[in-house]
């Protein structure tokens, strides 16, 4: 026995079922196991009940996945699934449909020593309905309504191309508005686990700015270890100590030493110095930015022969605000 009271949430056709279960370590394969779902008929990683799944395809096969997910059960609207857990089940299910029918003998899964994985959003302006545009104008004071798309990617490693421009080694992105994000992550690891020997990994680099639903994948993705986004990470001290360019100086010298006591002390000497309670909230809030993220830091430190990068920034921008929000194709 590992752990106990691993807490799990399951939708059924009567709701939500709560219950805790326990994690055991097989003595001789060294294999992890939860028994109770495997007992209960709960497929690895499934939050749903196999009746239900079976009752959302079927709704499915005639309507969209968004009112597949919304009109399960009429009768009770607390059972609702978002339309990405609906076009999971159904390519899910294809899958494993395509599995059983091929007679060929499954692929060889790649062996490698590293995986990487990067994340981030962009804000989409949302397209309201003509009738509910005009009820806005109305409003004096109406805030716009934006729509948080995910963007996350996995690939190899980075190579040099013949023009001399990096590239992404086989890279595969998933893209969404995931409104949960588990199950954005779950997604990846099927992904992960149809490829690669998970096996045969050291480590798998999760990089991204932070944002609570990108650390959501350290819970999910096995052997993963946080790597802090350095365009968000210089963005985010320039935009905060760009008064004072000595403390922001010793800031930087301080990261680069790895040490979070003099990092905090730098902080707390540059607050000490200002009076102006604007810039000491914002200080504030860099320390514990700071403090958040720092093993995401020093993950550059520990793994300085690999010479990790995240560029998803840059793959927003090409990939999700292009097409969203930058030009007029949403």
């Amino acid at each position: 026995m590992i752990r106990r009271n691993d807490p799990r949430t399951i939708l059924t056709l009567f709701g939500d079922l709560h219950y805790r279960r326990t994690y055991y370590q097989h003595q001789n394969t060294g294999e992890y196991q939860h028994l109770l779902p495997e007992e209960l008929g709960f497929r690895k990683r499934r939050r749903i009940d196999p009746l239900l799944e079976a009752l959302i395809l079927e709704k499915a096969t005639v309507l969209s996945y968004h009112q597949a997910g919304r009109d399960i059960l009429p009768e009770n609207q607390e059972v609702t699934v978002s339309p990405e857990v609906v076009k999971r089940l159904v390519h899910n299910l294809s899958k494993e449909t395509e599995a059983e029918l091929s007679e060929t003998r499954p692929k060889t899964l790649k062996k490698l020593p590293y995986l990487f994985i990067e994340a981030d959003e962009d804000h989409v302006p949302f397209q309201e309905k003509r009738n509910q545009r005009n009820k806005a104008k109305q409003k004096k004071k109406s805030k716009k309504k934006r729509l948080l798309a995910k963007l996350v990617y996995v690939h190899e490693g980075r190579v040099a191309s013949p023009s001399g421009r990096v590239k992404l080694k086989n890279p595969h992105y998933f893209a969404g508005l995931y409104e949960d994000s588990e199950e954005l992550f779950l997604e990846v690891l099927d992904y992960l686990e149809e490829n690669y020997d998970l096996d045969s990994v050291q480590c798998i680099f999760l990089g991204g700015d932070g944002a609570s639903w990108i650390k959501q994948g350290l819970n999910i993705l096995p052997k993963a270890v946080f790597v802090l986004d350095r365009f968000h990470l210089a963005k985010r001290i320039k935009g905060t100590l760009h008064h004072n360019p000595q403390i922001e100086k010793k800031l930087w010298k301080a990261i680069q030493g790895g040490f979070w006591d003099e990092v905090a002390d730098v902080l707390l000497h540059g607050y000490s110095e200002t009076t102006d309670p604007k810039k000491q909230r914002e200080i504030q809030e860099l320390l514990h930015y700071l403090q958040q993220n720092f093993q995401g830091i020093l993950a550059f430190k520990h793994y300085q022969k690999l010479k990790l990068r995240v560029s998803a920034e840059g793959h927003v921008s090409h990939i999700l605000s292009a097409r969203l929000s930058q030009r007029p194709m949403r």
